[in-house]
């Protein structure tokens, strides 16, 4: 609820400072899109697997080809490159 008027703003979300579990890394992943339903629908106990199946390898050369493909600008691959999530 408060993240988007702060990102909006350039300001990291309200909870990347104040987080107790220590999770506070911001930055940018490359995912496979066309799979988020299907994810979405698996059974609760294979969530967390499935869901880091989605999470792209953005230095492979297959992945870059298709973000340029999906029209990813360049600045947001390299952005994914240099992401510390």
């Amino acid at each position: 609820m408060l993240c988007f008027p702060r990102l909006e703003t350039g300001q990291p979300p309200a909870c990347f400072h104040s987080c107790v579990g220590r999770i506070r890394y911001l930055g940018v992943l490359l995912y496979d899109g066309d799979r988020i339903q299907e994810i979405a629908s698996c059974d609760e106990s294979e969530l967390v697997t499935k869901q880091r199946e989605l999470i792209q390898n953005p230095f492979a050369p297959e992945v870059i080809a298709q973000a340029e493909k999906d029209g990813v600008n360049t600045s947001v691959i390299e952005a994914a490159q240099k992401s510390p999530v």
